[in-house]
């Protein structure tokens, strides 16, 4: 049919939405009573109806099934049922409205299983407007997790270039059927109401605007959840500031809205504010209460009737009328400044109704006033009309006005009494407001800068300041102490400062304690932050006291307190982690993970930060196969989250530890570009060096280490350490780690005389804080075994290696693995070849098959010690061979050409000398001498490099 003018067009499209949604028999029955009722429109849906059904026989929607992989079918079987997209398949359409169609789909690749819903943008609205349009609808989804919008899942695009979103599949029916099909009461109704303004509060608090909010948008679950769905046409109000781009969308894209719920200045394109959602939550609110829409005309300047004049029940009509009545009203009216300004309110104004309590949106008068509080207060008013029907007369007058008078007067000097109590309580409450509005004022007015940061005074400071204001002004006010403190010590956690949270914890938490008792929020938050203190500044044993029962009391608050038990897992985890207990602290973490996606969502910041301590647990306990998937799905959903919000805070940590997870699986390259960027945003996000950037700069240092750029890596350790010994206090855990990743920055150069002291420095600090583990003193057993074979001392080898290989905890096959290759080596050095091969031989089998999270490094370094002790036992072609292959261990695990290829390169060289090709082993050699005359100049490996490349210089080429 011809396209309808666009007048026409906004009275067609909500009933073609409509009969679209519908199954074919309920269709046919709905456009029949569309006919009855508006005659005019029933030829032009049908005929719209007509050409929807012959594009899809022609394969509208499926004209990119090539592009997405699959065959173009038949016109009688056009479907995109069977098609994968990406992880997903198609199943069977669910609908389509204006923006695109969606499909029901399930995920196959093993990962988790589960239906979800797809929404693919219709191919006519594949221009730029229409991509735009969808894109931004993925981004804010990716922003908004609450328990009543359908949360997105994951995001992409086909082959062909047709978007696509991943939801969240909710399953129910429309709100308005909902309620008609259970047959809700006014109340009941009401209660449901109240869950869909949680979802657009939320959704305004993100600055975002739902602009089509409508009984499609919104279903209700078999189990009455409520869900908000369709953010397609959302405009995010941050998009005011480039009106122009925004213009241009709308332009070409058009306005895409619902007339019937549409707001008068959402219908006059003017500018779009929260007021809007308001007027379309009141069209819906005015449909649920009274069944029927609201009537608007020009003549009446948009205003309809009161809901309570269009219902035909009294119950309904009686419990409508009056504040009811007002509140949707004012929610509906004409000009948005009139309105309700946000869904925030609305909901506040309709819980005053349902409490019984004057409501905003009434005229306040002295009588409205005083029959609410009649109504609040029905035992105590009967009293009143008990005097009064005793005072009119009758044979027992005296004794009911007795009587009355007697109730009466106790009920007054109650209500005094009470009056008087809560006057006393509203004014402490305001001089308590008013004493903390100073009070934070004042570390804003009173702030010095410290010396040499040029006048400039950072939040740190602030901070700093108020912890030691606290102390010494508000010591005769130990309730606003705690709670500042607690303030206090909570900014300072978001700032990376666990010093500052440590001391103002110490204070804070016994005041809470005393004032509040030891479950109450504040101080279930001050013991958390004492906890979380605790790990980040190494005192595990108070963090071990604090987090079992903190964990308990948590678990009894369900589900409001989910957020917070998510993270007291999380650090009870950490704890044990540190002192090795493996089982409990994953189990730990997989509870958190589990509470974090049932209460939270699956892109919650607190679901996403579960999933990636889970992957650094996982390596944290040599687990690396194990980690590295869930670091990736960690990172996928933050990106999908938070991907257009960089720099964020969500998605700098789950990135870290994907980072981190490349490396220990030997990809340190695909590794440094994302911890280069982790550092970047962190120090953007932080404004300052912090122990955060501190901790993204591990990283990158251990992604240089593994790829073999041992001078770059070396630097940044060094400056990691300057900058702990800065931030944090002496004797800190921290310094002890730092150490030992220093050391491993150092290690190819073989520079005994650097690594020991470090080593030292790492055993000494752990030792003093109680606080190394039997995996440690093992690691560092092994360690020095290797310092012991860099310097030829054999005596000095044996007991160090006997340890650790008369250790059978599964967890350290890696030690024995490595300490078996080194006495091979050490061995080779001593020249008892015979002796070696064995060892080598077994070394490289435990380095294959008995531990299989060794580091590329470490197959390779096996290898070569097998290749070297061929060939002194001059078998050089299976010497060569397995140089080869440390060669492409080394490249396997993207380690540059550096000194850890020089033994590898030595030895091809002397292969290359006996096959009698000078000119091939002096290019090796000279490679090898460049690598020692830039790691260790003048060592015994240098000096070894120079004398072949003599020996090989006589050679006559």
């Amino acid at each position: 049919m011809k396209t309808p003018n666009p007048e026409r067009w906004t009275q067609l499209s909500p009933l073609l939405d409509e009969l679209l949604d519908l199954p074919e028999p309920a269709r046919t029955a709905r456009l029949g009573e569309i006919a009855a009722s508006q005659p005019d429109l029933q030829a032009d849906l049908a005929a719209l109806l007509q050409d929807n059904l012959q594009a899809q026989s022609h394969g509208f929607l499926n004209s990119s099934l090539t592009a997405l992989g699959g065959q173009t079918p038949d016109a009688s079987q056009a479907t995109l049922a069977g098609q994968r997209l990406g992880s997903y398949v198609l199943e069977s359409p669910l609908g389509q409205g204006g923006t695109g169609s969606v499909w029901r789909a399930r995920r196959e690749d093993g990962r988790f299983t589960g239906a979800v819903a797809i929404k693919l943008l219709h191919l006519s609205l594949l221009g730029r407007a229409g991509a735009e349009r969808f894109q931004r609808e993925g981004n804010i989804l990716a922003r908004l997790t609450h328990p009543n919008i359908a949360h997105l899942l994951d995001a992409g695009v086909t082959p062909g270039g047709q978007p696509y979103l991943v939801i969240e599949l909710v399953e129910g029916e429309r709100i308005d059927r909902h309620c008609d099909l259970k047959r809700l009461d006014i109340d009941a109704r009401l209660t449901l109401f109240d869950h869909v303004l949680a979802a657009v509060a939320h959704a305004h608090t993100h600055l975002v605007i739902h602009r089509d909010i409508k009984p499609g948008n919104i279903m209700v679950t078999a189990d009455g959840t409520v869900k908000l769905l369709d953010f397609g046409i959302a405009k995010l109000l941050e998009d005011e500031a480039t009106g122009a781009e925004a213009t241009e969308l709308t332009r070409e894209g058009g306005r895409v809205l619902t007339p019937e719920y549409a707001a008068p200045e959402q219908l006059r394109g003017e500018a779009i504010t929260t007021a809007t959602d308001v007027y379309a939550l009141g069209v819906l609110l005015y449909q649920l209460l009274c069944g029927r829409m609201p009537l608007r005309t020009q003549a009446t300047g948009f205003e309809p009737p009161a809901p309570s004049s269009q219902t035909d029940d009294a119950a309904a009509k009686r419990r409508l009328r009056g504040d009811l009545d007002t509140i949707v009203l004012r929610a509906l009216k004409p000009q948005a400044t009139e309105r309700y300004q946000s869904a925030a309110a609305l909901a506040a104004d309709l819980e005053r109704f349902t409490q019984g309590h004057a409501v905003l949106a009434r005229p306040d008068s002295w009588h409205y006033r005083l029959r609410k509080f009649l109504l609040r207060h029905k035992a105590q008013s009967a009293v009143v009309l008990a005097v009064a029907l005793a005072l009119l007369g009758g044979a027992y007058a005296q004794v009911a006005v007795l009587l009355a008078l007697a109730v009466g007067a106790a009920v007054a000097l109650w209500q005094a009494s009470t009056a008087r109590a809560q006057a006393r309580t509203a004014q402490q409450a305001q001089v308590r407001a008013e004493e903390v509005k100073q009070f934070i004022a004042s570390i804003f007015t009173q702030a010095k800068p410290r010396e040499g940061m040029g006048g400039v005074v950072t939040a740190v400071d602030l901070l700093r300041s108020a912890a030691e204001r606290i102390e010494v002004e508000l010591p005769r006010n130990p309730n606003m102490a705690a709670e500042l403190g607690v303030l206090v010590a909570s900014s300072a956690s978001r700032l990376g400062v666990p010093t500052l949270v440590q001391l103002t914890c110490s204070a804070a938490l016994p005041r809470c304690t005393r004032a509040f008792g030891n479950t109450h929020d504040l101080t279930l938050q001050a013991r958390f932050l004492t906890m979380e203190a605790a790990n980040l500044l190494g005192d595990y044993r108070q963090a071990g006291a604090i987090g079992p029962d903190l964990v308990a009391d948590l678990r009894q608050k369900l589900p409001s307190h989910a957020e917070m038990l998510v993270s007291a897992l999380r650090e009870h985890s950490f704890e044990l982690a540190k002192n090795e207990q493996q089982a409990p602290s994953l189990a730990a973490l997989h509870e958190a993970v589990e509470v974090a996606e049932k209460h939270l969502g699956l892109l919650h910041e607190e679901t996403l930060t579960s999933i990636g301590l889970l992957s650094n647990t996982f390596s944290h306990f040599m687990l690396h196969d194990q980690g590295q998937p869930v670091a990736l799905l960690a990172m996928e959903r933050a990106r999908t989250a938070y991907g257009a919000m960089r720099p964020h805070t969500q998605l700098v940590s789950p990135e870290r530890w994907y980072a981190a997870a490349l490396i220990n699986c030997g990809r340190p390259a695909d590794a440094e570009p994302i911890a280069r960027q982790c550092v970047a945003d962190q120090l953007s996000l932080d404004g300052e060096p912090t122990m955060r950037v501190v901790n993204a700069n591990r990283v990158l240092a251990s992604a240089l280490a593994g790829m073999g750029r041992w001078a770059d890596a070396v630097q940044l350790g060094e400056h990691i350490k300057a900058e702990q010994a800065r931030l944090l206090p002496d004797g800190h855990v921290d310094a002890a780690y730092a150490a030992r990743a220093l050391a491993t920055c150092l290690w190819a150069t073989r520079r005994v005389d650097l690594i020991a002291p470090l080593l030292a420095e790492e055993e000494q600090t752990l030792a003093r804080l109680s606080a190394d583990t039997h995996t440690r003193v093992m690691a560092r057993h092994r360690l020095r075994a290797y310092l012991a074979v860099w310097a030829g001392d054999l005596p000095a080898f044996e007991p160090l290696a006997h340890a650790v290989l008369a250790d059978t905890t599964p967890a350290l096959a890696n030690e024995r693995a490595r300490v078996t290759c080194a006495k091979s080596f050490i061995l080779w050095r001593l020249g008892r070849f015979a002796e070696a091969l064995p060892l080598a031989h077994q070394g490289l089998d435990m380095a294959l098959s008995k531990a299989p999270n060794l580091m590329p490094v470490d197959v390779a370094q096996a290898q070569t010690a097998l290749g070297l002790v061929l060939l002194e036992l001059g078998q050089t072609d299976a010497a060569m061979a397995h140089l080869h292959l440390a060669d492409a261990a080394l490249q396997r695990g993207q380690v540059v050409p550096s000194v850890w290829y020089a033994d590898i390169r030595l030895g091809q060289a002397r292969v290359h000398l006996l096959q009698g090709d000078a000119k091939t082993a002096q290019g090796l050699l000279n490679q090898v001498d460049a690598w020692w005359a830039d790691a260790a100049p003048g060592s015994v490996w240098h000096t070894e490099a120079k004398n072949w490349q003599t020996r090989a210089s006589q050679v006559p080429l």
